[in-house]
């Protein structure tokens, strides 16, 4: 839309009038346009949520007027991933990791949820790394991401259900079963 477009629908807004209605009956946007562009509104908003640190806020639950209602494509799993994507601060992403780089990040095995996200080669190659064995301290060290950036993807993968913290102790009695089975395999031969 043009400048003189927006302030002429900008002017006529007032009570039941919003200005994405107004910008369709000037014939300045379609409406195919308006249902992407309040999509894309709706998901800049939700996806801020994640970037505060503090505040209030109160949730008013009012029933939605017929002209209200808009049915938007947007998917819960990708809007956690990528609000959890725009996460700076190292403290929230460490303790969204539970704050324990000797926990070890365990596969769920949940792959309705991974067929639901859509993860970037480098946060595909770090789940490739969780076996149940390493750490997130080294799943950091062999990773190509940063280390915040590594906690980052556990974070989002661990809301997501696709991996959990391990239980203290899981990991020596995975490692006892596995010393004890190599162990096996060498007698065997």
């Amino acid at each position: 839309i043009t400048i003189r477009q927006y302030l002429e629908a900008s002017q006529m807004i007032g009570p039941g009038r919003r200005l994405g209605t107004l910008l369709v009956e000037l014939g300045a946007l379609e409406p195919e346009d308006l249902i992407g562009s309040v999509e894309h509104h709706v998901k800049e908003i939700l996806l801020d949520v994640f970037t505060w640190a503090t505040g209030e806020y109160e949730f008013v639950m009012t029933e939605p007027g017929k002209d209200d209602v808009i049915a938007l494509n947007l998917s819960t799993e990708m809007l956690i991933l990528e609000g959890i994507r725009r996460t700076r601060s190292w403290s929230r992403i460490f303790r969204g990791i539970g704050g324990d780089v000797d926990s070890v990040p365990m596969p769920t095995g949940n792959t309705e949820a991974l067929l639901r996200i859509e993860l970037t080669e480098e946060e595909q190659e770090v789940l490739a790394h969780l076996n149940g064995r390493a750490t997130i301290e080294q799943v950091c060290q062999v990773s190509y991401l940063t280390n915040l950036e590594t906690c980052r993807v556990l974070w989002a993968l661990s809301v997501l259900g696709v991996v959990r913290r391990g239980q203290p102790g899981e990991k020596a009695a995975r490692d006892e079963g596995i010393a004890r089975h190599e162990q096996e395999l060498d007698l065997e031969s």
